[in-house]
């Protein structure tokens, strides 16, 4: 890099984590509200849920997973699909769960990726 010059408005490569296809229904809690939804995608640090009402962006609302509660930051939501940011990660037994409930599904990885599943970035 030449002295003087700026990385002013040069975005650096973010690292995409792997998605799952899946189809795993869930309750997601929002105050004293139970709203049905089903897991899509997954990765350990979010996920695409589809249900039928409409969350706002950046609310923090609860996925039941079985006996398991996990907070998420709700990032976008159109067209009954919302997009999760887990404030926790999942760990790899409950990665392993959610991805059962769609068995042989490939991972979705980093330059394999579909342009409906940029929604978590």
């Amino acid at each position: 890099m030449q002295k003087g010059s700026s990385l002013k408005g040069i975005v650096p490569m973010r690292y995409r984590e792997m998605r799952w296809p899946v189809d795993y229904p869930v309750v997601v809690l929002r105050g004293s509200d139970r709203i049905a939804a089903t897991i899509v995608n997954v990765s350990s640090g979010g996920a695409r849920l589809q249900l039928a009402q409409e969350l706002a962006n950046g609310e923090v609302v609860t996925v039941a997973l079985g006996n398991k509660r996990l907070a998420a930051t709700v990032r976008w939501c159109r067209a009954g699909m919302c997009g999760l940011r887990l404030l926790t990660p999942l760990q790899r037994p409950d990665l392993a769960t959610i991805r059962q409930g769609r068995p042989n599904a490939d991972a979705v990885t980093s330059g394999r990726w579909n342009s409906h599943l940029h929604e978590l970035r």
